[in-house]
């Protein structure tokens, strides 16, 4: 993957979104992460860059991931699920999701 690993606490946050701009049901995930994080040793600030391609691959398989070994937590018996009955239909569910380009926004850094 290149770059360095640092040992820093960085902020994140996660909004689910249910409905797009016109109340259609659009489920997407926003996800906001610090573009710099506190040094666990010096609790200084330690500014940290993504680079998109590398990023989006490494999400999109953490998350699919994350989904596949919590099938058993997960409860898809709603109106909104009717193809997701077996582990097996949510495996091709994921696999599919996965194949599709996932838009990743990587806001510029902004001076002060």
């Amino acid at each position: 993957m290149g770059g360095k690993a640092t040992d820093i606490d960085i902020g994140v946050f996660c909004v689910l979104h249910t409905y797009g701009r016109k109340l259609n049901w659009n489920v997407r995930l926003h996800l906001s992460v610090t573009r710099g994080g506190l040094c666990k040793k010096t609790s200084l600030w330690e500014p940290i860059n993504f680079k998109a391609k590398t990023t989006e691959k490494c999400w999109r398989a953490a998350i699919t991931q994350l989904l596949e070994s919590n099938y058993s937590e997960l409860d898809l018996t709603g109106e909104g699920c009717p193809y997701i009955r077996h582990e097996q239909d949510w495996s091709r569910f994921l696999i599919s999701q996965y194949c599709r380009r996932w838009k990743l926004h990587l806001a510029k850094k902004r001076l002060m």
